[in-house]
């Protein structure tokens, strides 16, 4: 059941929802604030990055866990949509 939530959020094409809803959000900035203070580590981080060949555009939660699953009536409901985004299902941070 969780996997299939994660997995249903991650088929749904952004251009659904109408308009600019979500983030864009740079990858480096986002999931390594703070690198700024170790150059070299950051360059090689964007290195890698650029080999990956990410596709930033899927909706992915940025928190995807028990917590933010609500249940009611066999429904279930994902919430807390703080850090929605545009990214890379397959390397989301869940």
């Amino acid at each position: 059941m969780v996997a299939s939530l994660l997995a249903d959020i991650h088929r749904l094409h952004p251009e659904k929802l109408g308009g600019n809803v979500l983030a864009r959000c740079d990858f480096v900035e986002y999931f390594y604030s703070g690198i700024e203070a170790f150059p070299s580590m950051k360059e090689e981080l964007i290195r890698l990055i650029a080999s990956a060949d990410m596709n930033m555009d899927r909706i992915i939660h940025g928190d995807f866990n028990l917590g933010n699953i609500v249940e009611e009536n066999g429904r279930y409901t994902v919430i807390d949509w703080t850090n929605g985004q545009f990214g890379d299902p397959v390397r989301a941070k869940a």
